[in-house]
């Protein structure tokens, strides 16, 4: 299943470090997403359990990317903390230029957790179990 993150942010003057981390998060993210669209592939494929097996596995397996998903969510806010200093850092030393770049990696960053979001919950609960 394709997932619709957004991977880069094809801009030279994004410094290695900061393109290093926002491809971190974006794999972690996408991780998650296959490990829970395979999961749910494979409860799919086991047509022998009963709805009521089929229900408690689609609970746990909810319960499990949340947990994840709220530990890459902490990450996410870290990340945002130490994103804004270094925007504020930059604008006092006039880099507007560099500026702009890290709001908008503060930008697809937001976007990539809102799609994983809507994507993770398609998945669980969007087809019967």
């Amino acid at each position: 299943m394709p997932f619709t993150l957004q991977s880069d942010i094809p801009d030279r003057a994004l410094p290695d470090a900061l393109r290093t981390a926002f491809s971190q998060q974006t794999k972690a993210l996408e991780a998650l997403l296959q490990y829970a669209n395979d999961t749910k592939e494979t409860m799919r494929a086991n047509g022998h359990l009963s709805l009521q097996e089929k229900t408690t596995q689609v609970n746990a397996l909810a319960k499990e990317v949340s947990e994840r998903l709220i530990a890459l969510e902490d990450q996410h806010r870290q990340m945002w903390a130490q994103l804004e200093t270094f925007q504020q850092l930059l604008r006092q030393q006039g880099n507007s230029i560099l500026a702009y770049t890290v709001e908008r990696v503060k930008e697809v960053l937001h976007a990539n957790f809102v799609v994983a979001r809507q994507q993770l919950d398609a998945i669980i609960h969007g087809q019967s179990p």
